[in-house]
């Protein structure tokens, strides 16, 4: 075979590979259009299979915001509408008060009021209650502080009684050592100041074990409130675990070597003055597992990568 035929051969191999390797990225490249809208589809199931019927006990989802990074995933950015309950920041700590919840449309209200005076009036009606339930949260959230700083008056005023009445106990036996004539009203002093002292220091002592047992008490509902939060995120992630296994199949143009994502937002620790997002990440690989039911949804969940961001 001459060098002319075997190059114009090499030639053809080169040419149907890179032809093939074309075909074969364009069979795989991802449609975003037909990706967007299963993700929206999916948005909607994970909206509806979150719906709870106990008053808001469980997880309900009020937003997801989809996004997609091409080479990684799918993200459902979800935004709960859970009834948290909060606490104000002070140096003590308050107790702990549900957040005020949206007034519902009055009954009757439909979509076709949505213009008008009508609707206006409805607004304004939503405003003025919200308005109200959070002025009580705000009076309460200062009555607890105030209750705070009035025990720390105390405790301060009590530890400057106990000074004033040593020094006043030192005055007296140096009096007495110094030979003071009426030595018997010296005593009837100094004995009058100890009673005084001993009953200063039970007030002082009621006062720290009335301190002690309020800050206990805020622990355990601090302690409370994340165990509920910890129960609540977690009822979530298993919701959107069993979602997956039964509509996961919906992502058809997602690429079979990327991973759909959830970031529950606030679902994490309080860190630097802010809370932490949840993020957990399931391979379509597994996901597609579930489906298939070769893995639960239980498994699932377990595979997925957790962390907080």
């Amino acid at each position: 075979m001459t060098n002319a035929k075997m190059n114009v051969n090499v030639t053809k191999m080169a040419l149907a590979l890179l032809l093939s390797g074309s075909v074969m990225v364009s069979a795989q490249a991802t449609d975003f259009n037909q990706l967007h809208k299963q993700m929206d589809i999916f948005a909607d199931i994970i909206k509806s299979n979150s719906k709870s019927n106990d008053q808001g006990h469980s997880p309900s989802i009020r937003s997801i915001e989809n996004y997609y990074f091409d080479g990684q995933g799918a993200v459902f950015r979800v935004t709960t509408s859970n009834r948290h309950v909060y606490s104000i920041n002070t140096p003590y700590g308050v107790t702990p008060v549900a957040a005020p919840v949206a007034p519902l449309p009055p009954e009757g209200f439909d979509g076709e009021a949505l213009f008008g005076e009508d609707f206006e009036i409805v607004i304004e009606e939503a405003l003025e209650q919200a308005e109200i339930e959070m002025e009580i949260v705000h009076e309460h959230a200062r009555v607890e502080s105030e209750e705070y700083h009035k025990l720390r008056e105390e405790e301060r005023e009590l530890a400057y009684q106990l000074r004033d009445l040593e020094r006043s106990k030192r005055d007296l036996a140096y009096q007495k050592a110094q030979g003071s004539e009426n030595k018997s009203k010296l005593e009837k002093d100094m004995k009058d100041i100890e009673k005084q002292k001993q009953e200063v220091a039970k007030k002082k002592e009621k006062l720290q074990l009335k301190a002690k047992e309020r800050k206990e008490k805020v622990a355990e509902q601090r302690k409370e409130r994340a165990l509920e939060k910890k129960a609540y995120y977690g009822e979530l992630q298993t919701k959107l675990s069993q979602v997956l296994c039964d509509y996961g199949n919906g992502l058809k143009a997602l690429p079979k070597s990327e991973q759909v994502s959830f970031v529950l937002k606030g679902a994490g620790d309080k860190s630097n003055n802010r809370t932490k997002d949840q993020v957990i990440s399931f391979k379509k690989s597994d996901i597609r597992a579930c489906v298939t039911e070769k893995i639960d949804a239980k498994k699932l969940l377990a595979k997925a990568n957790k962390y907080q961001f």
